[in-house]
């Protein structure tokens, strides 16, 4: 129950607009998977029905990045909200085979800690891969599949292919360590494979040398 009439997420369903936290007063809402107090009280489905609504609802839909609160999570996979996020902080997505493969780079606002950051250039300036936005496994860095060097050969792929210009390293980071004998992460069949894949957009072809 709410105490004095106060709105706390231990009364209320409660989402991140953005970076603010925002929750939902029972007294004025008619949703009832969106009332803790109601016997039908589902976040999962509230937050679907916050989403349609600050969202896909006409013209005078709210442009704010809403998240599952407390653990910042997205309310659902959805490319196209993906993609107008990532527009409306001044970034491209790029995409990859299918609607659900894709990256969001933006540009370096001088804000961001980029130290463990996907550096790229675009057109001379510095850009960033965003992973709030991306739904491609080998350039989250969370991710259990996370490759940087072969997030940036694909990145390099996709350009190419959607008539954008190539994308090139930002940083001093530009050996390629699966390619290189010395390095511990060194792997043969990797680096051929990586080579396969950038060699297809210039008409090279690989062979194996035993």
């Amino acid at each position: 129950s709410k105490k004095f009439n106060v709105v706390t997420p231990n009364n209320s369903a409660c989402f991140y607009f953005d970076e603010k936290v925002f929750c939902i007063d029972d007294d004025h809402s008619n949703i009832e998977e969106c009332s803790k107090s109601h016997v039908k009280y589902n976040y999962e489905i509230c937050g679907r029905y916050v989403l349609n609504l600050t969202r896909f609802n006409g013209p005078n839909h709210l442009y704010a990045r809403l998240r599952n609160y407390p653990d910042k999570s997205k309310i659902e996979l959805n490319p196209r909200l993906d993609a107008e996020e990532c527009k409306e902080n001044g970034g491209i997505q790029l995409k990859y085979q299918n609607v659900f493969q894709y990256i969001c780079v933006l540009p370096d606002s001088g804000k961001e800690d980029l130290s463990n950051k996907i550096i790229l250039t675009v057109d001379e300036k510095p850009y960033y891969v965003y992973t709030d936005n991306t739904n491609i496994d080998l350039c989250i860095e969370s991710s259990q599949n996370y490759n940087k060097e072969q997030c940036l050969f694909l990145i390099n792929l996709i350009g190419r292919t959607d008539n954008i210009n190539p994308y090139y390293i930002y940083n001093d980071n530009t050996n390629i360590e699966l390619c290189n004998e010395t390095s511990q992460r060194y792997n043969k069949e990797q680096c051929l494979f990586l080579i396969n894949l950038i060699g297809k957009t210039d008409d090279i072809n690989v062979k194996t040398i035993n």
